[in-house]
Protein backbone atom coordinates (compact mmCIF):
# COMPACT_ATOMS: atom_id res chain seq x y z
CA UNK A 1 0.00 0.00 0.00
CA UNK A 2 1.09 3.01 -0.87
CA UNK A 3 -0.52 5.98 0.32
CA UNK A 4 -2.98 6.29 3.41
CA UNK A 5 -6.36 7.33 1.48
CA UNK A 6 -5.36 3.98 -0.78
CA UNK A 7 -8.05 2.07 1.99
CA UNK A 8 -10.18 4.69 0.96
CA UNK A 9 -10.28 4.07 -2.51
CA UNK A 10 -10.59 0.53 -2.28
CA UNK A 11 -13.57 1.12 0.03
CA UNK A 12 -15.39 2.97 -3.00
CA UNK A 13 -15.91 -0.33 -5.12
CA UNK A 14 -16.26 1.95 -8.16
CA UNK A 15 -14.49 3.16 -11.06
CA UNK A 16 -13.72 7.16 -10.87
CA UNK A 17 -11.07 9.61 -11.98
CA UNK A 18 -9.01 11.25 -9.65
CA UNK A 19 -6.40 14.03 -9.19
CA UNK A 20 -3.64 14.00 -6.80
CA UNK A 21 -3.46 17.42 -4.04
CA UNK A 22 0.68 18.40 -2.87
CA UNK A 23 -0.22 16.27 0.61
CA UNK A 24 -1.11 13.14 -1.36
CA UNK A 25 2.72 13.46 -2.17
CA UNK A 26 3.88 13.95 1.01
CA UNK A 27 6.40 11.54 2.97
CA UNK A 28 6.92 10.09 -0.62
CA UNK A 29 8.66 10.39 -4.25
CA UNK A 30 6.48 12.28 -6.70
CA UNK A 31 7.30 9.21 -9.40
CA UNK A 32 6.72 6.52 -7.15
CA UNK A 33 3.05 7.55 -5.96
CA UNK A 34 1.83 8.34 -9.67
CA UNK A 35 3.68 4.80 -10.60
CA UNK A 36 1.51 3.05 -8.03
CA UNK A 37 -1.77 4.36 -8.54
CA UNK A 38 -1.48 3.42 -12.48
CA UNK A 39 -0.40 -0.29 -11.35
CA UNK A 40 -3.33 -0.96 -8.45
CA UNK A 41 -6.01 1.07 -10.06
CA UNK A 42 -5.70 0.39 -14.14
CA UNK A 43 -9.81 0.53 -14.32
CA UNK A 44 -9.63 3.80 -13.07
CA UNK A 45 -8.17 7.41 -14.60
CA UNK A 46 -5.89 9.11 -12.37
CA UNK A 47 -5.31 12.30 -14.36
CA UNK A 48 -1.42 13.03 -14.57
CA UNK A 49 -0.45 15.16 -17.96
CA UNK A 50 -3.11 12.88 -19.74
CA UNK A 51 -6.97 13.12 -20.35
CA UNK A 52 -9.82 10.69 -20.32
CA UNK A 53 -12.68 10.20 -22.85
CA UNK A 54 -16.16 9.12 -21.26
CA UNK A 55 -19.20 9.43 -23.27
CA UNK A 56 -18.95 12.54 -25.31
CA UNK A 57 -17.07 14.32 -22.42
CA UNK A 58 -12.85 14.75 -22.55
CA UNK A 59 -11.75 14.70 -18.85
CA UNK A 60 -8.11 16.40 -18.61
CA UNK A 61 -6.09 17.77 -15.49
CA UNK A 62 -3.80 16.45 -13.12
CA UNK A 63 -2.23 18.17 -9.86
CA UNK A 64 -0.84 21.37 -11.85
CA UNK A 65 1.32 22.52 -9.18
CA UNK A 66 1.80 26.73 -9.50
CA UNK A 67 4.41 28.73 -12.06
CA UNK A 68 4.61 31.45 -9.37
CA UNK A 69 2.40 33.39 -11.79
CA UNK A 70 5.70 33.01 -14.09
CA UNK A 71 3.59 33.35 -17.04
CA UNK A 72 2.27 36.51 -16.22
CA UNK A 73 3.45 39.87 -17.42
CA UNK A 74 3.14 41.67 -14.50
CA UNK A 75 5.64 39.44 -12.55
CA UNK A 76 9.18 40.55 -12.99
CA UNK A 77 12.23 38.08 -12.41
CA UNK A 78 13.11 39.77 -8.86
CA UNK A 79 9.64 39.06 -8.18
CA UNK A 80 9.38 35.45 -9.19
CA UNK A 81 12.60 34.61 -7.70
CA UNK A 82 10.99 36.03 -3.96
CA UNK A 83 8.14 34.16 -4.92
CA UNK A 84 10.00 31.05 -4.90
CA UNK A 85 12.55 31.60 -2.64
CA UNK A 86 9.29 32.69 0.24
CA UNK A 87 7.59 29.47 -0.91
CA UNK A 88 10.47 27.05 -0.45
CA UNK A 89 10.94 28.54 3.13
CA UNK A 90 7.35 28.29 4.25
CA UNK A 91 5.74 25.69 2.67
CA UNK A 92 5.66 22.29 3.88
CA UNK A 93 6.02 20.87 0.23
CA UNK A 94 9.40 21.67 0.01
CA UNK A 95 10.42 19.01 2.52
CA UNK A 96 7.91 16.37 2.65
CA UNK A 97 7.98 15.59 -1.29
CA UNK A 98 10.70 14.15 -3.05
CA UNK A 99 11.61 13.91 -7.15
CA UNK A 100 13.43 12.34 -9.67
CA UNK A 101 15.72 9.36 -9.17
CA UNK A 102 18.07 10.50 -6.94
CA UNK A 103 15.28 10.73 -3.88
CA UNK A 104 15.59 14.34 -3.60
CA UNK A 105 12.91 17.36 -1.98
CA UNK A 106 11.20 18.99 -4.55
CA UNK A 107 11.95 22.79 -5.60
CA UNK A 108 9.85 25.56 -6.99
CA UNK A 109 11.85 25.25 -9.47
CA UNK A 110 10.60 21.71 -9.94
CA UNK A 111 6.90 22.90 -9.30
CA UNK A 112 7.71 25.54 -12.28
CA UNK A 113 8.80 22.51 -14.83
CA UNK A 114 5.63 20.30 -13.17
CA UNK A 115 3.21 23.08 -14.07
CA UNK A 116 3.98 23.46 -17.69
CA UNK A 117 3.41 20.22 -18.35
CA UNK A 118 0.24 19.86 -17.09
CA UNK A 119 -0.39 22.75 -18.65
CA UNK A 120 0.59 22.16 -21.82
CA UNK A 121 -1.48 19.26 -21.50
CA UNK A 122 -4.77 20.85 -20.77
CA UNK A 123 -4.33 23.54 -23.86
CA UNK A 124 -4.09 20.77 -26.18
CA UNK A 125 -7.88 20.65 -25.45
CA UNK A 126 -8.50 24.55 -25.30
CA UNK A 127 -11.66 25.35 -27.58
CA UNK A 128 -13.01 22.29 -27.84
CA UNK A 129 -16.07 21.00 -26.75
CA UNK A 130 -17.21 19.06 -23.33
CA UNK A 131 -13.66 19.24 -21.71
CA UNK A 132 -13.62 19.36 -17.99
CA UNK A 133 -10.70 20.47 -16.40
CA UNK A 134 -9.61 18.60 -12.92
CA UNK A 135 -6.77 20.53 -11.17
CA UNK A 136 -5.70 20.66 -7.81
CA UNK A 137 -3.79 23.70 -8.02
CA UNK A 138 -6.20 26.74 -9.33
CA UNK A 139 -5.64 26.58 -12.80
CA UNK A 140 -6.19 30.53 -13.30
CA UNK A 141 -4.98 33.85 -11.06
CA UNK A 142 -8.56 34.06 -11.22
CA UNK A 143 -9.50 31.21 -9.48
CA UNK A 144 -6.84 32.43 -5.86
CA UNK A 145 -8.99 33.94 -3.26
CA UNK A 146 -9.05 37.92 -3.40
CA UNK A 147 -7.96 37.91 0.64
CA UNK A 148 -4.50 36.84 -0.26
CA UNK A 149 -4.16 39.66 -3.23
CA UNK A 150 -0.60 39.78 -4.61
CA UNK A 151 1.38 37.90 -1.52
CA UNK A 152 4.28 36.38 -3.01
CA UNK A 153 3.24 32.55 -2.20
CA UNK A 154 -0.40 33.07 -2.91
CA UNK A 155 -0.36 31.26 -6.06
CA UNK A 156 1.02 28.08 -3.92
CA UNK A 157 -2.01 27.94 -1.32
CA UNK A 158 -5.57 26.29 -1.85
CA UNK A 159 -7.98 29.22 -3.08
CA UNK A 160 -11.17 27.55 -1.77
CA UNK A 161 -9.58 26.40 2.14
CA UNK A 162 -10.02 23.54 3.55
CA UNK A 163 -12.39 20.82 5.33
CA UNK A 164 -13.26 22.78 8.79
CA UNK A 165 -13.82 26.19 6.75
CA UNK A 166 -16.61 24.21 4.86
CA UNK A 167 -19.82 26.38 3.74
CA UNK A 168 -17.46 29.91 4.43
CA UNK A 169 -16.13 29.54 0.54
CA UNK A 170 -18.10 27.22 -1.55
CA UNK A 171 -15.60 24.00 -0.26
CA UNK A 172 -17.18 20.86 -0.55
CA UNK A 173 -15.36 17.81 0.60
CA UNK A 174 -17.27 15.17 -0.43
CA UNK A 175 -18.91 16.55 -4.02
CA UNK A 176 -19.45 13.75 -6.26
CA UNK A 177 -20.48 14.37 -10.56
CA UNK A 178 -21.99 11.80 -12.05
CA UNK A 179 -21.77 11.71 -15.60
Amino acid sequence: MCCTWDLNLRSLNKKFIFVLGNHDYYSSNYSSVVNFLKENYPKNALLDDNHIKIQDKIFVGGTLFTNFRSNSPLTSPNVLLQSQKDAEQSIYDFDQIMISNENRPITADDYIKLFKKYHQNILQFRGQDHVIVITHFPPHLACLDPYWGTHPVASALNPLGYPPEQGKNGFREYLIIEV
